[in-house]
């Protein structure tokens, strides 16, 4: 996160940019010159054409150390080469190994020393989904690489090592064919580190390049996306507002919630067992209120949560239900989009969501599963729920969950054959928001009872761009 003297929830300072143009960045030449911990409006900063629905994220940006570092490595060197000259034993076969650990003892001391800047820069931005998925394709296939990579290496080294006398007879018999598959295996593997290297090295994405005086120098921002940017730069900073939130402590729900969240994802328990580990402050997420999320009309939903839906639902009875609104949250940390859209049935008894969150950092996207539920209510209070993922925690007393695998319509059948014969109320668009906003509430205040959700609270926050 950033210094903690500083709040990473609140809306940018007014400031003054290099140039003298006010706002909190400009543009000069391909470079966004912008304010540490700024707030970027929604643009797509990866401004190539990719399209698709935008996402926010946050950019965790290493920034260079300058003449400074550059002054701290030479000294780095020098005390190795030192070491090397003047330590008896230096130019032994431990020579090299305790100077190279002597260095990396003093480098900290050297940077600590000169004041060098050791935390990342944060930007809080906006990009294409398409984007972000295509960069976390990439790193896959570049990790791929690697991997094929090792094994011929582990294969060079048993080769090379574990059948050395095999080799020596094979070369001393005038068959070289053992030495050739040795050789061949470790120049693959040399070859694939170096292009999984240079892959790397290309595929850059977003960089801080300079940082001077709380302003960020960033490269790697496509053409269109700049001269979007430097259509807003003149905007003046959002004025902050107050927003209700509250603490998710994450660390009082139980295993069987866990792995109703996280199913057989092997990353997804790997970060959940990294979050426990960390004290209990650690394992409470800051997070919007319902009341904050936004209700949007259905041209204004998700264009890929959409075209899933209709793929999904096309030559069914569900294509018939109509779409009465979109909803939308992020979280204040400004990383996370939940997305959701609404259906009703022709004859007003029952409902159906679909629902989508995803994750950005400057790194990629990660995408939770596509959640699909149906919903009915009886005259008599009770809401009938059915979908393809358990919720977390408790749930109020007068709901009714029951938790299926399948396609939408394969759900829908589930829901309609175990509704049917029971009293149901048929809403209209208007009524069934209320019925979304009153079992939100029910929901709230049943987590909050058993302490999974935090007590609720006001934070000044950056308000909306228009």
């Amino acid at each position: 996160m950033p210094v903690e003297s500083e709040n990473p929830y609140a809306p940018p300072a007014a400031a003054t940019a290099p140039d003298g143009l006010p706002g909190c960045w400009t543009i000069q030449g391909d470079y966004l010159v912008v304010r540490e911990n700024a707030i970027l409006p929604p643009v797509d900063l990866h401004g190539r054409g990719a399209g698709g629905p935008l996402t926010p994220l946050v950019l965790r940006l290493p920034v260079p150390m300058g003449g400074r570092g550059a002054a701290v490595i030479v000294l780095a060197v020098a005390a190795i080469v030192g070491f090397l000259s003047l330590v008896p034993g230096g130019d032994g076969p431990f020579g090299m190994p305790m100077a190279v650990v002597a260095g990396m003892l003093l480098f900290p001391l050297f940077q600590r020393g000169a004041k060098i800047r050791e935390a990342p820069a944060f930007l809080w931005a906006h990009a294409s989904v398409p984007a972000l998925r295509a960069r976390v394709h990439r790193s896959r296939w570049r990790g791929w690489l690697a991997g094929l990579s090792t094994l011929l290496l582990i294969a060079f080294l048993m080769m090379a090592f574990a059948g050395k006398r095999q080799l020596a007879e094979s070369i001393g018999s005038g068959s070289i064919d053992g030495f050739t598959t040795a050789a061949s295996a470790g120049g693959l593997a040399i070859a694939g580190y170096l292009g999984a290297a240079l892959w790397s090295a290309l595929d850059t994405g977003w960089r801080c390049t300079k940082a001077r005086d709380g302003w960020l120098w960033i490269k790697g921002i496509g053409p269109a996306g700049l001269a979007e940017l430097a259509r807003w730069s003149a905007e003046a900073p959002r004025p902050p507002v107050r927003r209700k939130v509250f603490k998710f402590r994450l660390q009082r729900l139980t295993m069987s919630e866990w792995r109703a969240i996280n199913g057989f994802r092997p990353g997804a328990w790997w970060q959940t067992l990294l979050m426990l580990s960390r004290k209990p402050e650690g394992q409470e997420h800051l997070a919007f209120h319902w009341s904050e999320r936004k209700w949007l009309e259905p041209a204004q939903g998700d264009p890929e949560l959409v075209a899933a839906w209709q793929r999904d639902t096309e030559g069914t009875p569900l294509a018939d239900w109509r779409m009465t609104h979109a909803e939308r949250i992020d979280s204040p940390t400004g990383c996370v989009r939940s997305e959701e859209i609404v259906f009703l049935s022709p004859d007003g008894r029952h409902a159906a969501m679909s629902m989508l969150a995803r994750v950005a950092t400057g790194k990629g996207l990660l995408e939770d599963r596509r959640e699909t539920a149906f919903r009915s209510w009886t005259e008599n209070g009770r809401i009938l729920a059915t979908g393809n993922r358990r919720v977390s925690g408790p749930l109020p007393a007068e709901m009714e969950l029951e938790v299926r695998d399948g396609s939408p319509w394969e759900l829908a059948r589930w829901h309609l054959e175990r509704v049917s014969g029971r009293p149901l109320v048929a809403v209209d668009a208007a009524g069934l928001r209320r019925r979304e906003e009153q079992e939100m509430q029910r929901r709230h205040e049943v987590l909050e009872d058993a302490g999974i959700y935090g007590p609720l609270e006001e934070m000044e926050l950056a308000g909306d761009w228009a």
